[in-house]
Parts: C-alpha cells; sequence; structure tokens
C-alpha cells in the first residue's frame, strides 16, 4: 500500500474504516456481480476499477481525492451509477491474503468467462463462512495452522492421509484459495499413498477441519475418527505401513481391529 504502510488492520464495518489511518486496499465484491479494485495512490487520493465479473469488463476506473476523516463509504457514492449497492464485502488484500488477492487480479485481467466463476464463488463462500457443519476436536482445527497432518478413519471405511501442500498450483483446486490440502482416500486393504492419487482441496484462512471434511461427505461420509497424527506412534506406522512395510501394517492393525494390508 504505497504512502500507507504503517496503517493498520481493522475489523470495523466496510463503510467505517478511516482512509487516512486504516488498511483498506484490496479487492471487495459489491454484490454477486461486481469486483471493485482499491488501490492506494497517495496520502490522499486512490485508484479504483470495477469490474463485471460476467465477462471481466472494466466498467468504471478512475481517482478520487480524500480528506483525513473520509471514511471507506466515500468510494460508494464514486461508484454509485455502475454499483448501486457499493462495497458490500471485502475479498482479499495482499499482505493477509497475498495467494487470493494474485489469484483474483489474474482472473480479472485475463477476463476468461469460463474461470470468472471463481470469483463468484469466492464471494459465495465468504458470505457463507460461520457455518461449520461437523464440529468437536478434529472438526475445530484451522486449516491455515497447518496442525491437522495425519490419518482419520472415514465413515466408509476407508482412511483419510491429509497434510499442508507446501508447494501447490491455484488452477489445480479448481476455487480461489489462501492455501491447498493434500490428501489421499485409501482403503486399507491396499495401503498406499501413490503420487497419482493425491488431489488437491483449496482453503481460504479461517476455513476449519470441518469445511474440508464436508467436501469428502457426499462420498465417504462423516470423517469418524483421528487414527495417528503426525509425530505419534501410529501415524509412523501407518506412514511405514504406507510404503510397503509388512511389520508397521501389521502393528497397525491390531492396535486399530482393522486389517491394513500394504499395496503390492
Amino acid at each position: 500500500m504505497s504512502g500507507s504502510r504503517r496503517r493498520k488492520k481493522t475489523s470495523k464495518p466496510i463503510g467505517g474504516q478511516v482512509l487516512s489511518m486504516d488498511y483498506w486496499e484490496g479487492f471487495y465484491a459489491s454484490g454477486p456481480d461486481a469486483a471493485v479494485e482499491l488501490t492506494d495512490m497517495s496520502q490522499s487520493s486512490l485508484g479504483y476499477t470495477v469490474y463485471r465479473l460476467s465477462d471481466g469488463k472494466v466498467l468504471k476506473q478512475g481517482t478520487m481525492d480524500y480528506r483525513e476523516d473520509s471514511t471507506l463509504s466515500s468510494v460508494n457514492m464514486e461508484i454509485s451509477d455502475v454499483c448501486p449497492l457499493g462495497l458490500t464485502l471485502r475479498l482479499s488484500d495482499s499482505v493477509e491474503t497475498p495467494d487470493r488477492h494474485a489469484e483474483i487480479q489474474r482472473l480479472l485481467q485475463e477476463g476468461d468467462r469460463l474461470q470468472l466463476f471463481r470469483v463468484r464463488d469466492l464471494i459465495r463462500r465468504l458470505l457463507s463462512k460461520g457455518i461449520i457443519p461437523f464440529g468437536g476436536p478434529i472438526g475445530e482445527q484451522d486449516l491455515y495452522d497447518a496442525d491437522y497432518e495425519g490419518f482419520y478413519m472415514m465413515e466408509d471405511g476407508n482412511i483419510l492421509y491429509c497434510r499442508d501442500s507446501m508447494d501447490w498450483d491455484p488452477s489445480k483446486t479448481g476455487r480461489i484459495a489462501d492455501g491447498a490440502v493434500s490428501y489421499w482416500v485409501v482403503d486399507p486393504s491396499s495401503f498406499s499413498l501413490p503420487p497419482q492419487k493425491e488431489q488437491l482441496y483449496g482453503f481460504l484462512r479461517g476455513d476449519r477441519f470441518a469445511e474440508f471434511a464436508e467436501s469428502l461427505y457426499s462420498k465417504h461420509g462423516r470423517v469418524r475418527s483421528c487414527i495417528g497424527k503426525s509425530g505419534d506412534e501410529m501415524f509412523s506406522w501407518l506412514m511405514d505401513a504406507a510404503e510397503g512395510d509388512s511389520g508397521a501394517a501389521a502393528r497397525a492393525s491390531h492396535r486399530l481391529r482393522i486389517t491394513v494390508k500394504p499395496a503390492v
């Protein structure tokens, strides 16, 4: 944010942010059909670009000056002719959500009609955040903290292994994301973690394990329990079993009371 890097992040309502004090630069939604990029130009002016999400067309672009006590609500007046709803939702910023911010920027600049649905999907997801279908110690794990790596028993009898993906391709998540979970759903009777079976789940900051688990529910049912967390004994046995160690598989089978058999 040029000229204002010391400004503070804030939890104020969007319209109440003070332009001279708060950190407001980034992308905003205006209803479900428009995105607005705000850029700090100097200590007393900002730039704005309004995009139509159906085709990426720029509906309006310009700059505006503001006073020391001006709030972000003043932008609503500037863009009211093309965005009568004003700024309704913060989508991203380059400091707190850099991957998300860069992906929105890329999608809008490219203007691919088929890919722009991902920005609409992001708006829908952000509006629905806070609804956690499966709570408890497992479901409440914060995906962004990346402390959830482990093996989990699924309701259909399969075993889920998941971890934080350190190097992921945004185009492969199918959605705009701040990070990604790498995961495998494995039949314990043919137990391995082949690279070609790896899948990705893109998540936003603040997403919980419950939201990831919900994405698996239609195929595998609930995540019933954690059977091996990174760093514990069972995790080591299951990792060794996935690499073909029959002794580790036998120990895991005995402890879990299921048959874990390495894939041939």
